[in-house]
């Protein structure tokens, strides 16, 4: 019995191993959140439909914005049988995605929210 557990936990890391997901999972994960994130704003605050397919184009430069800089600020942990994305942000680190069996999670659109108005409104106080 202790061989047929030993070698189904044995399966369970090998498999966990295999399918921890890259950075570059952790990257499209967080940018499919936020141009969501986008769209979904432009749906809520542009009543002109013509208006809104306008301004989703936005979504198209905010996603290619966001690779940009996750490519240099987001960095992905690897602890063998998960990974974990994190991105330096107001002097600290966040951790803004988990990553196991070839999946990526992140928080919330609501959360992405937060964290984007925050790092726009220190922008405009540096200015």
């Amino acid at each position: 019995m202790k061989k047929i557990i030993l070698g189904a936990l044995i399966v369970v890391v090998a498999v966990l191993a295999l399918t921890c997901p890259s950075k570059e999972a952790h990257k499209e994960k967080i940018k499919a959140t936020i141009t969501s994130m986008v769209d979904d704003e432009i749906n809520e605050r542009v009543e002109d439909p013509t208006v809104a397919k306008i301004a989703s184009i936005g979504s198209v430069f905010a996603g290619q914005l966001t690779g940009t800089v996750l490519d240099s600020k987001l960095e992905v942990k690897n602890y063998f049988l998960f990974s974990v994305g994190k991105i330096h942000f107001q002097g600290e680190d966040r951790t803004i995605s988990f990553g196991i069996f070839n999946q990526v999670k992140t928080f919330d659109k609501e959360d992405v929210k937060n964290v984007v108005n925050s790092y726009i409104d220190s922008k405009k106080k540096q200015k």
